[in-house]
Parts: structure tokens; C-alpha cells; sequence
């Protein structure tokens, strides 16, 4: 009996993982900034609501950065459809701080482009082939 060819995970995937993870380090450092430089931790969380939840956000967005990059690099199949759904999320928060002018309009027409691009890769039809054949354990 012949052993399963081993999958070749597709370019794109290695540099969207690539990707991921500078953007993981990129969200981490600049929403931890303040946690890291010397502030003590009441002066950090006595600022106001919105920019406690916009550090949250962050901080999160950046480990959800590192699982996807790993996840990918290791081709496990369930991440394809989270990570499409935390994309389109993270579109439509950045147009909300952009509306809230939180956001430049650069920063909010860059992102949404990029995102754009991910989120089309990742339903081409070879991807999602490349995803049903990997394992879905963990």
C-alpha cells in the first residue's frame, strides 16, 4: 500500500502566513506600547472606554494574528472560514474608527484592499482543495 503524498503547501499561503505573523508583531507592539513603557497598570486602564476596547481589540487581533500564521504554516483545515470571518469583521471595524475619524481614510482604503486580496485568495478554488485535504486536528 503507498503511503499518502505529503501535501505542498500553495506560495500564497506561506506568504499570507508571513504576513499574519508581521502583522501580529505589528498590533502587539503598538497596543502594548503602554502596558511595556513604563506606565503602571491603573494609569493605563483610568484612560477612557474607548481606548481600553481599542487595546483589547488589538492585543487580540494580534494573538488571532499568530494562530492563523500558525495555523496556516501547519495547513490545518479549520482556519480558512474563521479567518475570513475575523477579515471581514476587521474591515468593517476599521470603517467604523474611520467614521469616528480613529482611522485615516489611507489606513481604512489599505486595509480593506489588502483584506480584499486575502479573502479572494482564500476562496479560489485551489486553496479551499489545498485546505479539504490537510487534517483538521489540532
Amino acid at each position: 500500500m503507498a503511503l499518502p503524498k505529503k501535501l505542498q503547501r500553495p506560495h500564497g499561503i506561506t506568504i499570507v502566513a508571513i504576513w499574519f505573523v508581521l502583522e501580529g508583531i505589528y498590533y502587539f507592539y503598538t497596543h502594548s506600547i503602554g502596558m511595556f513603557g513604563g506606565a503602571n497598570l491603573l494609569e493605563i486602564f483610568a484612560d477612557d472606554m474607548v481606548q481600553n476596547s481599542l487595546t483589547a481589540y488589538g492585543l487580540g487581533l494580534a494573538m488571532f494574528n499568530f494562530v492563523v500564521a500558525w495555523a496556516f504554516w501547519d495547513g490545518k483545515a479549520w482556519i480558512r472560514i474563521p479567518t475570513i470571518i475575523v477579515l471581514s469583521t476587521n474591515v468593517i471595524v476599521t470603517w467604523i474608527l474611520f467614521s469616528f475619524q480613529l482611522a485615516s481614510a489611507f489606513e481604512s482604503i489599505l486595509s480593506t484592499t489588502l483584506t480584499g486580496v486575502v479573502i479572494i485568495y482564500l476562496l479560489k478554488s485551489s486553496v479551499k482543495k489545498y485546505f479539504e485535504q490537510c487534517n483538521s486536528g489540532f
